[in-house]
């Protein structure tokens, strides 16, 4: 009887959470995990169904999700048996360490599902071509094998994990697809034998070490797509001699290119927050060209923001700076730029053509004022002027209070738009808004024109 019990509490059924929108499932040994989207990261050992009554022996991951976590099945030793959709395009370092699974595969790249996981043993080659329709590198997949010289990702591929190709020193080159949304933290560091490096035209973020210590690359190209560059992307650049930072890149985090061997870098319109020690150690620096035309002293208000402590230890004061005609005194005041002792004006042939965002459009609404604008993805940034206070002494007074709100758009790799301005009024709504839709336009000025020629 005691054995009974204890055999039908082993293979009770078990579940629970296991990401925004997944779910697991524990029954007979077969861990079910359904949902769409990533699973969710725990410390090591804390994945909740490492706490189950019974061992796992059997693992179905169901279409929709599209990442495997960090240690999520190490060290499950009764694990024998995966399925893998073709959704999952990412995994997490030694999700399946310790598994009778990955025990059992025989020497070379090991496959998850569509995903390159992790290559076991020794190198077999020094050049490796991953299979068509291969979607994402794991964590770690060739971390360290010194010998690889070469290697081929297909365009299929979208994801690359954290250390997936970290101190592969025998890599000169690598071409990676346009396909790839999405590289991790420290996926190329230590790569010191790579020369020249294309950023894939679709990535928007450069993750912290992505691509630090690449100590003889020679040329970099970083795509208009990028938007922020976080901390020690490009740490350690020692040959790259000049750095060109596209107008869309807003944000440089702490020492993005610290240590670079830079003689001369452009820094995009579109700039808006360069952090501490972003250039600190660039001491082979000559020449920068910063191209933002608005400085502010506080990040987050329009305008570049650049720590004080950005170019330490660059020796600035023998660099020349190139900034646009009508910015010379505001760099010439905004520290850390008023350390640049020789300031050169340029003028507006020599700065890039922008685009220009739109003129924003009003709208007043129930007690409410909106922005829009025909320029996508811009930042709105307004102004609302009311009257000083007036005493009054009549017997009756009107509230007729007049704000005036004042918008412009900005965008990264584009020219601020001109101002748009109305009156609001406390009883009568928008100043001008002549048809009474609540947004002061063209239409406005049409329908005063018939008015008036409706008068004569």
């Amino acid at each position: 009887m005691t054995a009974l019990l204890l055999t039908n509490l082993s293979m009770r059924a078990e579940s629970g959470i296991c990401g925004s929108n997944l779910t697991w499932d524990l029954t007979d040994g077969t861990l079910t995990i359904s949902g769409t989207g990533d699973m969710k990261e725990y410390d090591f050992g804390g994945m909740p169904w490492n706490y189950a009554s019974g061992p796992i022996n059997k693992l179905v991951i169901e279409d929709g999700v599209t990442s495997i976590a960090p240690w999520a099945f190490c060290d499950c030793s009764a694990l024998a048996s995966i399925t893998i959709p073709n959704s999952v395009i990412s995994i997490g370092v030694d999700a399946f360490k310790g598994t009778a699974w990955y025990d059992s595969q025989p020497d070379g790249l090991v496959y998850v599902g569509k995903v390159a996981y992790r290559y076991k043993g020794a190198l077999q080659s020094p050049t490796i071509t991953l299979e068509e329709g291969t979607t994402g590198i794991g964590a770690y997949a060739f971390n360290q094998y010194y010998d690889l010289a070469s290697i081929t990702i297909p365009s299929s591929v979208k994801s690359i994990d954290t250390f997936a190709f970290a101190d592969c020193y025998g890599l000169t080159s690598i071409e990676i697809p346009n396909s790839v949304t999405s590289i991790a933290p420290w996926a190329f560091s230590g790569c010191e034998g790579l020369t020249s490096l294309t950023i894939p035209s679709n990535l928007t973020v450069i993750r912290n070490m992505a691509f630090a210590g690449l100590a003889s690359l020679t040329s970099l190209t970083i795509p208009e797509s990028v938007t922020s560059i976080e901390d020690g992307a490009f740490a350690g650049l020692a040959s790259l001699t000049t750095l060109t930072i596209p107008n869309n890149v807003t944000s440089l985090d702490y020492g993005a290119f610290i240590g670079g061997g830079f003689t001369s870098i452009v820094i995009g319109s579109g700039m808006r927050r360069i952090g501490a020690d972003v250039f600190r150690g660039c001491k082979n620096l000559t020449d920068v060209t910063c191209l933002p035309e608005v400085l502010t002293l506080k990040s987050g208000k329009p305008g570049l923001f650049t720590a004080k402590n950005a170019f330490d230890n660059t020796h600035i004061e023998n660099c020349t700076l190139h900034v646009p005609v009508a910015s010379v005194s505001s760099y010439r005041s905004t520290e850390p730029w008023s350390g640049f002792m020789n300031v050169v004006a340029m003028s507006e042939a020599e700065i890039p053509e922008m685009p220009k965002c739109a003129t924003p459009t009003i709208t007043y609404k129930d007690g409410k004022v909106s922005f829009s604008c025909d320029t996508e993805g811009v930042e709105f940034f307004s102004e609302v002027s009311v009257p000083t206070t007036v005493k009054k002494y009549d017997r009756e007074i009107s509230l007729g209070i007049t704000c005036l709100v004042t918008v412009y758009a900005a965008k990264a790799g584009y020219i601020n738009s001109d101002n748009a301005t109305i009156k609001i009024q406390a009883d009568t709504g928008i100043a001008g808004d002549v048809d009474g839709n609540g947004v002061v336009n063209v239409a406005d000025h049409v329908k005063l024109s018939e008015i008036i020629m409706k008068q004569k």
